[in-house]
């Protein structure tokens, strides 16, 4: 076992839930991007700039999350990307965006225990909860 590995077991870490973590965040880019482009109907041009923002700054935010995480315990392996889907409708998009937040805010101090990465969390959230105040009330 080498150093990162010892490191990542002593803190407690789970490598695959890590994996699985960072996967849904660029699951989350390419969706957001996707429902950003198909918008279409009532309150399309809400959805489309709400979604902007979002699928704008998750990348660098993941850069972040991932880069500080190698520099500390090594290179993640593993990616898997969930199939996106079609726009529907706003509410599907809007139950996409508390899912995504609820699953970020249950799994953060589990599976990372760095407060810079947390802090770097804490901004998706943030960027989440914007998106979804632009989504929920502006039309």
């Amino acid at each position: 076992m080498d150093i990162n590995e010892q490191l990542k077991e002593k803190m407690g870490i789970n490598t695959n839930k890590v994996n699985t973590f960072i996967s849904k965040l660029f699951s989350a880019y390419v969706q957001t991007h996707i429902f950003h482009l198909q918008g279409k109907g009532k309150g399309s041009l809400a959805i489309h700039l709400a979604l902007n923002t979002l699928y704008n700054e998750l990348p660098s935010f993941i850069d972040k999350v991932v880069e500080a995480y190698q520099g500390k315990y090594g290179i993640i392996l593993n990616y898997s990307v969930e199939k996106p889907n079609n726009f529907i409708d706003k509410g599907q998009v809007i139950d996409y965006i508390k899912v995504l937040h609820t699953y970020i805010d249950n799994n953060r101090e589990v599976l990372f225990k760095d407060s810079d990465i947390l802090n770097t969390i804490d901004e998706i959230k943030s960027t989440i909860k914007q998106t979804l105040y632009k989504l929920e009330n502006l039309e």
